[in-house]
Order: C-alpha cells, then sequence, then structure tokens
C-alpha cells in the first residue's frame, strides 16, 4: 500500500512540474496553458491549487512563480 501512496505521489508531482514552465511561458493565459497541455481549464486550476497546497507558493503570483521555476531548473 505504501509502495503505491509514493508511486502515485511521484507521478503528480511530475504532472506539476511539468505543468509550471508552460504556465510561465503562457503568463496569465489560463487558456493557452489549457491548449498548450491539452488539458482542461479546471484540472489545471486543480493543478495549480495542489502546488500551492503543498509548497505554499501560488503559482499564480509572480514572485512564488519565479521561485517555483527556479527550484525545478536546479
Amino acid at each position: 500500500m505504501q509502495t503505491r501512496r509514493c508511486t502515485l505521489q511521484k507521478k503528480r508531482a511530475r504532472q506539476h512540474g511539468k505543468l509550471l514552465p508552460i504556465d510561465q511561458e503562457e503568463r496569465k493565459s489560463l487558456k493557452k496553458t489549457c491548449e498548450e497541455t491539452f488539458l482542461h481549464k479546471n484540472t489545471v486550476q486543480y493543478r495549480l491549487n495542489q502546488i500551492y497546497k503543498k509548497c505554499g507558493c501560488n503559482p499564480r503570483e509572480f514572485r512564488d512563480a519565479v521561485r517555483l521555476y527556479l527550484a525545478l531548473k536546479m
């Protein structure tokens, strides 16, 4: 059970990690981010909210978005 949970957490982390750079490129345009990722608007919003809940950085705020982007690049 624990192994499956870790696998699911890693999968979600990869999904969020893929979303952030695209969201940065398409800054302030949820529609363009959705088109680029082939995801529904609600899915993108849900994932951005999950990132905020888990790390305390809001990807919709410029300063936090830069921090998250740099953290992914390191």
